[in-house]
């Protein structure tokens, strides 16, 4: 029986977080990064880049919809958006959803 592997990240000297790696999905070096996708009980599916955890499918929320909702809320009248840099779609996934928005773009620089 192999032993699970935990996969940690230290935030700073006293303070990090790890969690135990299920299944591995993706692991993949591109030009620029690398990328892993692995199963989680808790989280669901995660993604790290470069050894950071990034979202998961569980918390993906706390990150994308303050960004998404409150520039939204703040203009009196969205009917397009852009989004710049969403890596993993999020925040362009979101922008489908608000009242009033006609037209998204997503554009990503890797």
């Amino acid at each position: 029986m192999t032993q699970p592997r935990y996969l940690a990240e230290r935030l700073t000297p006293d303070f990090g977080f790890y969690l135990r790696e299920g299944e591995l999905l993706a692991r993949v070096q591109s030009q620029w990064q690398h990328i892993e996708v692995f199963d989680n009980a808790l989280f669901g599916r995660v993604m790290r880049i470069d050894g950071c955890f990034m979202t998961s499918e569980r918390d993906e929320f706390f990150y994308h919809e303050p960004m998404v909702h409150l520039p939204a809320i703040a203009h009196p009248s969205v009917r397009r958006a852009l989004v710049v840099g969403g890596g993993d779609g999020g925040a362009a996934e979101l922008d489908r959803v608000l009242v009033g928005v006609e037209r998204g773009a997503f554009w990503h620089l890797q």
